[in-house]
């Protein structure tokens, strides 16, 4: 089943970035070996059951669900799926490492965060804004101020690239979304990239 969002407490705006799209490549990849429906209401599709018995499926609604997060580089990717839409594993290989380099590329963009996440409490989550044209550095110290003084823990998030952690008593620490991979005999995983940052779901 799938998690719902609770808008009214989750954080409303987050920092976009323009210039990166974390996984491109991967992404263009599989979307491009990947067959589509002829109409997807119809269960009995005999590609769709095909891919679902190759991806070790029963569930079509399951499958459908699952199938949109593997053709975007999310979550752990059943081999027997990219091998029944005829993805070439050294291919696969050569597009994670050139989206490896643009993020690598990606983290020296000078960035200028307009939103920051706060936890006013467990799965409560709202914003402060700041000003336009901040720098990042300038920004983790009005973050750092304002954590102190409200007790709140805080982030600068921008999906797909990275997260600033900005804790009450003044710590500040860094996740990174490099785009890696695991590969086991059965699955492809992709490591995780902050989208569900400041969002509650049921």
């Amino acid at each position: 089943m799938s998690k719902q969002i609770i808008s009214f407490l989750s954080a409303r705006e987050i920092n976009t970035l323009k210039d990166y799209e974390k996984f491109f490549h991967t992404k263009s990849y599989i979307q491009s070996k990947s067959p589509q429906y002829q109409d997807p209401s119809l269960k009995q599709n005999p590609v769709v059951l095909d891919l679902m018995e190759k991806s070790g499926y029963k569930k079509h609604q399951k499958f459908r669900r699952h199938r949109k997060e593997w053709d975007n580089a999310r979550g752990e990717v059943p081999v027997g799926y990219l091998n029944a839409i005829g993805v070439d594993m050294k291919i696969l290989n050569y597009c994670i490492e050139a989206d490896q380099w643009e993020y690598d590329r990606a983290l020296q963009i000078p960035l200028f965060p307009r939103f920051v996440v706060v936890r006013f409490m467990a799965g409560v989550y709202g914003n402060i804004e700041i000003p336009e044209g901040t720098p990042e550095f300038a920004a983790i110290e009005m973050v750092r101020d304002y954590s102190k003084e409200h007790g709140f823990r805080c982030c600068i998030n921008y999906p797909e690239l990275k997260t600033i952690w900005i804790e009450p008593k003044g710590d500040v620490n860094y996740s990174y979304y490099r785009p890696s991979v695991r590969f086991t005999k059965k699955k492809v995983i992709f490591g995780s990239d902050g989208c569900g940052i400041g969002i509650t779901t049921i």
